[in-house]
This record gives C-alpha cells, structure tokens and sequence, in this order.
C-alpha cells in the first residue's frame, strides 16, 4: 500500500496562497497546498528555492515548454520529490508550474522509497490547480526504478552511483555536467537519477538531496545563507566551471558519461558495488528497495565508505531480499541452491549482519534444522560459520530441533553422538531436556566421554528430567570428566538435592592423568563454598597433584594472581586445604596468611602448626610488615606464645621493639584533636571505630617481657610522635610504670619523664627518678637544706602516691630548680648532665601541652614562669605567660581574688609563691627572670580592669618599689581611683 502524500504547488498567478504565511496580489507564489503544509510558513519559506525554477531567458528560448527540472531532498518531518517545467507565458515573462509531493520520513520501508518518484512524469500535475486547494489528489502508481534506462546509460548510472555515494559520505558534493537538452521533456535523465539514487543504502537514500536543473549552482551547493546544500547538482554544461569555483573546487565534476573531471577519486569497492547492484536490479528491479534496507544491517560504520570486504556481498544481500519478498518456497531454493554453496565457497560471509533471527524464521524450518544437525566430519569452514549462524538464529528464537532428530539420530554413529552432546551443551538449549536425556540415558558415561564432546549439557538435561540418579555407580568415570565446564557444579547441585547417589565422589583419584586433575582442581577453585560437602575429596585431589611433578604447578596461575594473591575467597575448609598443602603454604603472603589464620578450626591442628611456621619465616624475612599484619589479625599475641621462650634475649627485644613501633598500631599513638591517645577520650571507651586495631593488655605484658633494659636511645625511639608506643585503656598508669621500671640509665629515665609530663599519668609515684635528680642536685649545692628537705617532702608523696598540685613531679622540680644556686643553672651544670635538656624541651612550650599546670586560684602558674625563667627567659618567658593567661581554663580564675593576689605576689615580692610551710622571707626576683617579671606585668596591665580594687592598689604599691618612674603605678592607680 502507498502511503498518503500531501501536496504543494508554486508558480505565477493571478491569485494563490502568498508567500509562506505573506498574501501577494498577483505573480509568483505558492499556489495551492494542502492545510498540514500551509499551516507551517517556516516549512513553505525553507523549500521556496527548491520549488523554484530559475531557468534563464536562453533555457526557455531553446526548449520553449519543454524545459523540466526535478529535485528531491528532506525538509522537516518529510520528503520531497517536486518537478518543474516551464509553463508558457505570465504577464509576458517566461513562467512555470511546480508540484511537490511530500511524505514522512517514516514512510520509507523496505518496499517503498519516494524518491523513485523522481523522474516519473506521471505522478505530478502538469498544471495548476483551479483552486487553492489540492486535497484529493489521487494516489501517484507505485514508484518503480527503471532498470531498461539505466541499462541503456549503464555507463552514467554506474558513476552516479560510485561517486554520489562516495560524496555522500565524504561530504563532497556531485555535479553532473550535461547539454541543455538533457532537461528537456522525455529525457532519460532523470529516470537515470532516480535509479542511482535508489540504487544507494538506505541510510543515505533517507538524506539524499538532489537538484536537476539551475542556473543558480552558489544556491545548491551551500554557497547562499537561504540555500541549501545538495549531494548531486545536475547543471548545464556551460555553468561547470563556475558551480567549481563557487565551492573553491571542492566538488566532485562528472560529464555527461558520468566520467570523473574533478575530485577526488572514489574509495575502492564502490565501483563494484555499483557495478553489482546494476546487475542485480536488472534481473529484479522491484527489489531494489529492500537491498538497499537490508545492506544498511551489512555497512555498521556510515560515518566510513564500505570497502571491498562488504562490497563483494552486494549479491548474495540482493538475492536474500528477492527471496525475503518471495515467500517459503523462494527461501529455501534461495538456501540449497545458493546459500549452501556461498558458504562452501568462503568462510567470510557475514551471515549474522546479513540475515537476522526474524529472517530465519521465514525460510522452511525442515530444511534449517538438516543442516543443524548435519555431523559430517568433512563441514567446510565456510559452512560450519554457517551451521554456527543458524544455531544461533535458532536459540534466539527460542526453536528448537525436536522435530528432526527422529529421523536422523543412530547412538551408533560417533559424529552422531558428538553433534548431540554439542547441541545439548547450548544454553538456551535446542533439544528440550526430555528428549535429550532420552537419547543419552542409554550411553554410558565412558563411551560419551570417549567421543570427546562436552557432557554437561546432556548430564543437565538428565538432571533435569529426574533420570541422573542413576549415573551414582559410574563414579571413575565421573571423575575423570569432572573438568569439563560447568559439570562439577552440576554435580553439586545434583548431590545437595539428592538427585545423585554419593558415591560418584569416591573413585579413585591415583590413576587419574595429571592434565584432569588439574582441570579438576581449577573447578575446586571457582567454588570454595563448596569443599565442606565432598568428604576428603578436595584433600586428595590436592595429595594427588602434590605427589606429581609440577602439578600444583599447574593450578598456580588459578591459585594466585600475578601479585602473588590468592584468587579466591576462602572458606574454613578451604583454609585447612591450602595451609596443609605445604607447597602452597610456602607460596602464601602475609596479608592471604592471616586471612586462613582466621579461619582455621582449632581442632585443625596440622594446619595450625603450618600456619605458625609460614608466620616465623615470614618474621625472619620481613619483621616490620609480618608484625603490622599480626597486629591488624589480632594474632600477634597467639603467635609469639606459639613461638616460645625458646628466642634469644635479643631476638625477643627487637620482636618487641618493632611491635611497640610498628605502624599499624599509629591509631593507638596519638590523638591530635586533644594531644592525648585516643582511647583516652570517653566516646572511644563506649563505641570503638571500626579503623581501629585492638591490643590487650595480655599483648603489653608480653610485650614488655621480651622487651628488656631500655638505652636512652631507644627511650628517645618510643617517644617520638611516629613511633610513640601504643595505649592500651583502661591501663596507661600501668603501662608508664612498666616503662620506668625498663630505664635503669637516669638520663633514660628522664626522656621518659618528659614525655609523660604531658600526660596525666606521670605523679611522684611513677616518676622514681625525680628523687634521684634531687639527690644529685643536693649533691653539687654545697649541703642545700631547701633541696634536703624538698627531697624528704618528694619521697613522702611518693609513697603516698600524692595527686595533688603540691606533689606534682614537675611542680617539686621547679622548687628544686628554683632553690638551685646561680651557678648551678648554668648550661653545664648538672641539670644539663643529667638528662634535662629533655624535660626543658618540654616544659619550654614547644610542643604546648600544659594542662598539668592548670592549678587552683591559690596556686597558678607561677612555679612554671620561674622554671621558664631560669632556663630560657629572652625566648619563652613572654609566650608561655601569654598562653596561661588567655586559656580558655584561666578564665574562671580571672575572677577570683585570691588568683590576682597570689600572681601580683608572686611576680613583684618573690620567686615562689606563698606557702604556709616556707619561713624564709621573700626574695627578689634574680635578673634572669627579667623578662618574666615584665611579661607578666604587661598582661596584667591588659587586666587591669579586671583586677578588684584591692589588688590594683597593692600592685601599685608593689610596682612604686621596683620601677622608678612610677609611669605604670599612677597609670594604674589612676584607673581604679
């Protein structure tokens, strides 16, 4: 059936339809069209210069009204085939009529292109109509190619074809160069055109733009801003040389004969592609249509010219559209007769591109399903590509070969049986299960297994139809087929329902030829999950392989990736394996090891034993990282037991050494938000993140029983922030004390203390070397009673194991410090040779932690600007005042006057603050804790008006003593009068 047209007419009359939506009185316009066109004015504007003849005064003159021009192009949702004639005389000047006849895009089919309407002079209006409308036009007869034609001019339809298609896809336009009296009523021109046109693949023939006739060559070929850009430009001959220049010779020029006189030349294959669809049409010109549908699924790349390996199809894809159109019976003559012996030829038929399931489908099924099932050993390759086409279409389909295997199965016939255990082996299957397992239930396994052709299918089938049951007793054989694809799964699945006796998994295995065990083990492989339900199968499938020479060599590449990792994801049963395999358990890396380790069941015994062995020589070979693995399983503290007392002192030490250093505890270190290690932090103690590793107290006692006597060096090793030991909460005083009692050197002793002090763990108690210290200062000061008798008070807080502000270490050392000579605090003196460079490091400020000396109103920070003083006052002195004064923990001291009183004492009468047990009058401050005295004095000046009025006067009274100009006092006085 024809689809609908619609219709549009253009030429000169006294009365129309205007210009795209504009009325004109009279003259050319477009005359008539039907209302889906005339409502759209940007449609009728956009087409006006195709439905235009712009013939010259000479044109008319030489072929007076037989002047005829044709065009066909897209615009908008359709297609547009219009001609145009010369039209006599309007208002004295030449005229002409055009009729254009328009379908949609979607119209085009395998049996219908309208562009073959170009050229048929019979399916258009040769003049206006009476009316302004042009509805009820009949139906032009059917488009037709006119092969007669094009064999005459075979010459200028076969380089129409070549170059236009080669144009089309290279973007070069065609101009066809003919006499002016090719355009004239009758010539074979235009029919020549549509045949080439239609000659092309469908793809193109959609977008394909064609102008027969202008005089205005920049208008077609993209050249106008309100042309259009046509792929074949029909001229006359004296305009050649003016449409190249209009496009800078980019342009393909073809003469009369369709010969090449300018471009470029076409890609190879086009030529015998047109050559060949020229033949072809002449044979079967209805089909020329559906060829060309049919050979767009052949050409998937449009964007490339098709070259000889698609062109040489151009034939067998014309034939299978003339058989297509001719039914059943056309199909399987079109199959015995030419198929066959196309695939008998080559092996390169792209049989899938060119004939779809659906095609298939319309050929005589009997016919398909012989050759299906055809087991000649002697199959060509070309037609074994066929048979695999075929096999293919057929399970799309959802057919299957049922209906054939009567006649043509003998179980005698061992091509016979392969080709059945191959179709069975399909998924979709072709042959349903029933039939299938009814065909093979008879053959025992050894006889299919000795043709060599897969087995799952045809066992699948007899799974499926209940008759596998059976197949229990044939257990060796089994066996040594259980590497086929997919089979051991089967068999699994058959076992676990009970549709399979057990004891297929029982046969021997010692006799089975490497190559199957191997295959066998590569199918172990892929289902781990599967090992706990096949007895000890897996574990003498693995002996066998281990006893042979290179057999686990075989299964290495399944085993490990090429990291050195296992592959698979392992189960307990799987673990036991591979860990009592020793070869394997030899091969595995740390991170695979603990992951087994995990796994393993404790009545597993040999394993465990492996397990324990691969660790040691993994912590031979690489400690650091062996440990870090063990401490992110949670398995170091197992495997340290395992190993024994049997260690070296120095073994055991530098076990525990890289264990306290190790990174994977770096979450256990330090926690910056706070400065504290994080399991300090309450929120840590109630919800663990699951980042963080987990260390027992068990692990730290052991830890610290390998561990040893502590060097200053290694003391400094565990208390930098990268490789400071690990907290273990709620046991961190525990751990302190254990530290302590490793650090027999005092200056040791002290890199410890320095790092606790910025703790909360470190009191008198856990810090026995402060007495020691003391001592050692009493010792150089010449019989110093304030350090005798601070040494008695230090040891009595210690046994008291005394937490208050008073007792602090830090807090009695700064005493100690203070009541030191001058002499004594010299950089030579004996703070410096017993260690405390370190301890200054830390309490100077550089690393910021203070909080131990956040003290009560009645004692601040005082003691520490002392200590500050006599170590470094020109570089600390300021900044530590200015950090106590504005932390955020001083605030609530600020108000309270008991806390003014004490510093405005302190800094301006004495070095120590006042206590009730001290009976010495207050001394002067010593010249070193200037700048002390000063910053101090500068933040409380930046208090003043915060000070009680008390206070502010006795600090100006205290103040008038020290500073002789009074400038501050009056200042300050002044302030609070």
């Amino acid at each position: 059936m024809i689809p609908q047209s619609l219709n549009v007419c253009r030429g000169q009359a006294d009365q129309g339809i205007g210009e795209a939506g504009t009325p004109i009185r009279r003259g050319e316009q477009y005359l008539a069209a039907d209302a889906p066109l005339q409502a759209d004015p940007e449609l009728l504007r956009g087409i006006r210069h195709w439905l235009t003849l712009d013939a010259g005064p000479g044109d008319h003159g030489r072929l007076q009204e037989r002047l005829t021009g044709w065009a066909c192009f897209p615009a908008g949702p359709y297609y547009f085939v219009v001609r145009l004639a010369a039209a006599g005389k309007y208002d004295r000047r030449d005229a002409y009529f055009a009729h254009a006849r328009a379908w949609p895009l979607a119209a085009f089919a395998a049996d219908f292109d309208p562009g073959l309407y170009l050229g048929q002079d019979a399916a258009f209006l040769t003049e206006a109509p009476t009316g302004a409308s042009v509805a009820g036009l009949p139906l032009p007869p059917a488009p037709a190619p006119d092969p007669a034609c094009a064999a005459r001019e075979q010459a200028l339809a076969v380089g129409l074809i070549t170059h236009l298609f080669h144009g089309m896809v290279t973007g070069w336009p065609v101009i066809l160069a003919v006499p002016l009296t090719a355009f004239a009523a009758g010539s074979p021109l235009a029919r020549v055109i549509s045949f080439a046109r239609g000659a092309l693949p469908g793809r193109l023939r959609r977008r394909c733009r064609v102008r027969v006739f202008s005089r205005n060559p920049p208008l077609f070929l993209g050249q106008d801003p309100d042309g259009a850009a046509v792929d074949l430009l029909v001229i006359p001959e004296d305009l050649a040389g003016a449409a190249l220049g209009a496009v800078r010779r980019r342009a393909l020029l073809l003469d009369a004969r369709g010969e090449r006189c300018d471009g470029p030349a076409p890609a190879a294959g086009l030529s015998d592609y047109a050559r060949a669809v020229s033949e072809s049409a002449q044979r079967f010109p209805a089909q020329l249509t559906g060829f060309g549908e049919r050979f767009d699924r052949l050409w998937a790349d449009p964007a490339a010219a098709p070259g000889p390996e698609l062109t040489g199809w151009v034939t067998l894809t014309y034939n299978l559209a003339v058989a297509l159109a001719g039914g059943a019976a056309h199909c399987g003559s079109l199959f015995a007769n030419y198929l066959l012996t196309q695939a008998r030829a080559t092996d390169q038929v792209p049989w899938s591109a060119l004939i779809r399931p659906d095609d298939w489908a319309r050929f005589p099924q009997d016919h398909l399903i012989r050759f299906i099932l055809r087991a000649d050993e002697a199959l060509s390759p070309g037609e074994g590509c066929l048979q695999v086409a075929l096999v293919d279409a057929f399970q799309r389909l959802g057919s299957t070969l049922d209906e054939g295997l009567a006649a043509w199965w003998n179980p005698a016939e061992a091509p016979k049986r392969r080709r059945l255990l191959a179709l069975c082996d399909l998924d979709p299957p072709l042959i349903a299960d029933a039939r299938c397992a009814a065909l093979t239930r008879p053959l025992p396994i050894a006889t299919l297994a000795a043709d060599g052709a897969p087995l799952t299918g045809a066992l699948r089938a007899e799974y499926r139809a209940g008759v596998l049951g059976a197949r229990g007793a044939e257990a060796p054989h089994l066996l040594a087929v259980l590497d086929q694809p997919g089979l051991f799964a089967l068999l699994l699945e058959a076992d676990r329902t009970g549709a399979l006796a057990a004891p297929w998994r029982r046969g021997d295995l010692a006799t089975m030829p490497l190559p199957q065990a191997a295959a066998l083990a590569r199918q172990l492989l892929q289902e781990p999950r599967t090992w706990s339900g096949l007895e000890d199968l897996p574990t003498r499938l693995f002996a066998r392989l281990e006893q042979a020479p290179g057999g686990l060599d075989a299964i290495a590449a399944d085993l490990f990736d090429p990291r050195g990792r296992l592959r698979i994801a392992p189960t307990p049963a799987a673990a036991v394996l591979l860990l009592e395999t020793a070869p394997i358990a030899r091969r595995l890396p740390c991170a695979d090891l603990m992951t087994l380790g995990g796994l393993l069941p404790a009545t597993a015994a040999r394993a465990l034993t492996a397990y324990q062995a691969r660790v040691t020589t993994l912590m031979d070979l690489e400690p650091p990282a062996t440990t870090a693995h063990l401490i992110q399983a949670g398995a170091w503290l197992a495997w340290r037991r395992h190993a024994g007392p049997a260690l070296e002192q120095d073994a055991r030490h530098r076990l525990a050494l890289t264990w306290l250093t190790s990174p994977a505890l770096a979450v256990l270190r330090d926690d910056r938000a706070r400065a504290r290690p994080p399991q300090w932090r309450p929120e840590r103690t109630q919800a663990r993140g699951a980042d963080l590793v987990d260390i027992t107290r068990e692990t730290w006692d052991q830890v610290m029983a390998d561990l040893g006597p502590l060097a200053p060096a290694t003391v400094d090793l565990l208390t930098r922030p990268d490789t400071h030991w690990p907290w273990v909460h709620p046991f961190q005083q525990d751990q302190a004390r254990d530290l302590a009692a490793r650090c027999p050197d005092p200056q040791a002793r002290a890199a410890l203390a320095a790092d606790l002090e910025r703790t909360e763990w470190m009191t008198a108690a856990d810090a026995p070397w402060l007495g020691e210290v003391i001592a050692a200062l009493a010792a150089g000061a010449d019989g110093n009673a304030a350090l005798a008798g601070l040494r008695q008070r230090v040891q009595a807080a210690a046994d008291q194991d005394g937490r208050d502000a008073r007792s602090h270490p830090l807090m009695q050392l700064c005493r100690a410090i203070c009541a030191l000579p001058p002499r004594q605090r010299r950089r030579d003196g004996p703070l410096i040779r017993h260690g405390w460079q370190t301890l200054e490091r830390a309490i100077g400020g550089e690393g910021g932690y203070y909080h131990w000396a956040l003290l009560s109103p009645d004692r601040p920070i005082l003691p520490l600007l002392h200590l500050a003083a006599c170590l470094r006052p020109e570089r600390q002195a300021g900044t530590l005042a200015l950090w106590f004064m504005y932390q955020p923990d001083c605030a609530p001291l600020r108000r309270e006057p008991r806390w003014w009183a004490a510093l405005i004492g302190s800094v301006l009468t004495q070095t120590t603050p006042p206590d009730a047990r001290d009976t010495a009058p207050p001394r002067p401050w010593c010249a070193p804790a200037e700048a002390t005295r000063r910053a101090a004095l500068a933040l409380i000046d930046a208090e003043r008006e915060a000070l009680p009025p008390a206070e502010a006067m006795a600090l100006a009274r205290a103040w008038g003593d020290l500073d002789s100009d009074g400038t501050w006092t009056d200042n300050c006085g002044a302030n609070h009068r």
